[in-house]
């Protein structure tokens, strides 16, 4: 994360009425404690002595933890990015008969950044909608075919939009997802082979990181439809992924779970 903050100043602005942080900052969140209890196993494990012949193991297994969790924080403050873009263009009026201002659609244009767009193209058609109903902005003139006509090119504009940038809020998600599973598979290695006495993290650790991928999971359902509005091919390969990483961690919490505790 850029910019750092406490946990008691996230959590009251994850309690606040404010847009960000939501649910996507918490489901990093909850992974990236996930990953810290990895962390945390393999550090006591390696610095007291513990590793017996998984040394190996315990070492690379922090390294690996501690890249996923400096991820996971990251996607934090990523995913409060992602949402106020969403949250730009799905403030954008419907149709033409509900546009006040035109400034307000050509910032959004020009200030989205994350996402790959023909921004010139879509200028243009907003500059050409301004100077057909001028200033302050007038569609009660227009004859009706010409109405649907700038009605029509405004609303694919807008269409385009939601879905880059809903493109671009799937990519949070389906990151802390695939994250938390190499989180789950680190897990899954260590059991047996870490300080038994911290296994009951390992545990915490496994609950930690499914749930940041269950969470995620719906998360990413939420921005689809937006998605498969441009392009059904993209959403459904995205929805494909997350549904094979929900089911390899189910997989992989069933196998965690099943070895005894002691």
């Amino acid at each position: 994360m850029k910019n750092k903050i406490d946990i008691d100043t996230f959590l009251e602005q994850l309690g606040s009425e404010a847009p960000t942080p939501g649910g996507g900052a918490a489901a990093a969140l909850t992974s990236s404690l996930g990953a810290a209890l990895i962390m945390m196993v393999t550090n006591n494990t390696i610095h007291k002595g513990k590793c017996g012949d998984y040394e190996e193991l315990n070492v690379t297994s922090l390294e690996k933890a501690s890249e996923i969790r400096s991820r996971l924080t990251d996607c934090i403050e990523k995913d409060a990015e992602a949402y106020a873009e969403v949250a730009a263009v799905y403030r954008l009026a419907r149709n033409i008969s509900k546009i006040k201002n035109l400034d307000r659609i050509k910032e959004v244009i020009n200030t989205t950044t994350s996402v790959d767009i023909d921004k010139e193209v879509h200028l243009k058609r907003i500059e050409y909608l301004e100077s057909v109903c001028g200033d302050p902005f007038d569609v009660s003139k227009l004859s009706s075919a010409m109405f649907d006509l700038l009605n029509t090119g405004y609303r694919d504009t807008r269409r385009v939009l939601l879905a880059a940038v809903s493109t671009n809020a799937c990519a949070v998600p389906l990151s802390v997802m695939e994250d938390s599973l190499i989180g789950l598979h680190l897990v899954k290695d260590l059991m047996g082979k870490s300080y038994k006495p911290l296994e009951s993290d390992l545990r915490t650790s496994t609950r930690c990181l499914h749930s940041g991928i269950l969470s995620s999971r719906s998360l990413l359902s939420a921005n689809l439809p937006a998605v498969a509005a441009e392009s059904a091919e993209l959403a459904s390969k995205l929805r494909k992924r997350g549904d094979e990483i929900v089911d390899e961690s189910a997989e992989l919490v069933k196998a965690i779970f099943q070895q005894p505790e002691e």
